[in-house]
């Protein structure tokens, strides 16, 4: 059972679910500006506040009508149409996008490498 977040706690997720931004979030729920990255990556592996900011993502998410599967069809869109015209880089970007939604790319504190991960980007 989760317990209650603090009120500074309560803030960070707010001010984290805006950005994403741990630093900014932790620097903005009162934290010290010196410690504000530490204190970032520290809250953010604390299991509460975890289940918390993945609660208001789902809230969001829920909100604003999109689903996963909505964010992979556009970002496969995206993907395909900078294949077609050349552009390596926002095609790079779309498919990191796709690997993100899909787990395949997480934050270094949940790092957990099993098995071989394979990832073919081609260029026209």
């Amino acid at each position: 059972m989760s317990k209650k977040l603090t009120a500074k706690q309560q803030r960070f997720k707010d001010e984290y679910l805006i950005d994403n931004n741990a630093t900014q979030a932790a620097i903005r729920a009162g934290y010290s500006k010196k410690t504000a990255k530490s204190q970032g990556q520290r809250l953010l592996t604390n299991v509460d506040i975890k289940a918390a900011i993945k609660a208001g993502q789902k809230d969001i998410a829920k909100r604003n009508g999109l689903t996963i599967d909505d964010i992979l069809d556009e970002l496969e869109e995206a993907r395909k149409i900078a294949k077609e015209e050349g552009k390596g880089a926002p095609m790079v970007a779309a498919s990191m996008g796709k690997a993100k939604l899909l787990g395949l790319i997480v934050d270094k504190a949940e790092t957990k490498t099993e098995g071989n991960i394979s990832i073919d980007i081609s260029f026209k």
